[in-house]
C-alpha cells in the first residue's frame, strides 16, 4: 500500500515538472525551407455549378454596369492628353485645387500659396471625346486608388522639384489657379504648400525630394475628388492652357 501511494505521488510530480517545462521553455521555430506546387483546377470539379455563380453575380454585374453608365458631366470638346498639361491634365489638377479651396478652413493667417501637381503618367487616357462623361470613364482616366496629399515645402524645395518636372519634360500643374511663368517668382524664404498625390509624395517619378517633407494624406481618392468636380461643373469646356512652362 505504501509503495503504491509513493508511487502515484511520483508520477503526479513528474507530470507537475512537466507541466511547468512545457509553460517556461517555449521553444521558437523559423522555416529553413519553403517549397510551392502549381495545382491546377479544373472547372468540371467545381463545387458550384458555372449557372448558379453566374446567376449570384449577375444582379451585382448588372449595378456596377449600371453605375459606370452614370452620366457626370458634358464635354463641350475634345479632353486631350498632352505636355505639359493639355485638357486632360488641366481637368485633374483644377479639380484638385478646387478641392482644396473648398475643404481648407479659415484661420485668419495669410494663406499658404498652392502648388497642384499631377504627374503625366498617372493620367490614363489620351483623349475623352466630346460628349457625356460617365463615371466609367473616370475610372478609366484614373485607375490607380490614389489620394490626395499635401506637402508642406520652401521655396528652395519647390524650385527643386520645378526642375525635376522640367526634366520630364512638363507635367500639369496650376499655381494659385493661374499661369506660372518664372522660378524668380518663388522666394526661397516663403513656405508653399504642394497638392498632389500619394504616388508622387512617397517620391514616385523621381521625386524622391518630397518623401523627406511634411505631409498629410487626406485619404480622399483623387478620383472621387474629379467626379465631384465634374458633377459640380456639368459642363467642361477643354481649357489647353500651358499654366507652367516647360
Amino acid at each position: 500500500m505504501f509503495l503504491r501511494s509513493r508511487h502515484k505521488i511520483t508520477c503526479l510530480g513528474f507530470l507537475h515538472l512537466m507541466l511547468i517545462l512545457s509553460i517556461g521553455c517555449k521553444t521558437s521555430y523559423t522555416p529553413v525551407k519553403s517549397q510551392f506546387e502549381n495545382i491546377k483546377v479544373s472547372a468540371g470539379k467545381d463545387t458550384v455549378p458555372p449557372l448558379l455563380t453566374e446567376r449570384l453575380l449577375t444582379p451585382y454585374r448588372n449595378k456596377l454596369k449600371d453605375s459606370f453608365s452614370t452620366v457626370l458631366a458634358t464635354a463641350t470638346d475634345d479632353l486631350v492628353k498632352r505636355r505639359p498639361g493639355g485638357s486632360l491634365g488641366n481637368l485633374v489638377t483644377k479639380a484638385m485645387w478646387s478641392f482644396i479651396k473648398k475643404n481648407t478652413p479659415e484661420t485668419g493667417q495669410a494663406p499658404l500659396s498652392n502648388f497642384v501637381v499631377m504627374n503625366f503618367g498617372g493620367i490614363r487616357l489620351k483623349e475623352i471625346p466630346k460628349g457625356e462623361i460617365t463615371i466609367g470613364k473616370i475610372y478609366e482616366l484614373l485607375p490607380f486608388e490614389n489620394t490626395l496629399v499635401k506637402i508642406k515645402m520652401t521655396g528652395a524645395d519647390l524650385i527643386q522639384l520645378l526642375k525635376q518636372v522640367d526634366k520630364e519634360s512638363g507635367w500639369p500643374m496650376l499655381y494659385n489657379n493661374k499661369k506660372f511663368s518664372a522660378l524668380s517668382d518663388i522666394g526661397d524664404y516663403r513656405y508653399y504648400e504642394l497638392i498632389t498625390n500619394n504616388y508622387i509624395a512617397a517620391g514616385g517619378d523621381n521625386c524622391t525630394l518630397l518623401k523627406t517633407l511634411p505631409q498629410e494624406d487626406t485619404g480622399i481618392l483623387l478620383r472621387d475628388i474629379v467626379m465631384d468636380y465634374l458633377r459640380k461643373e456639368k459642363a467642361v469646356t477643354p481649357d489647353n492652357t500651358d499654366y507652367i512652362l516647360k
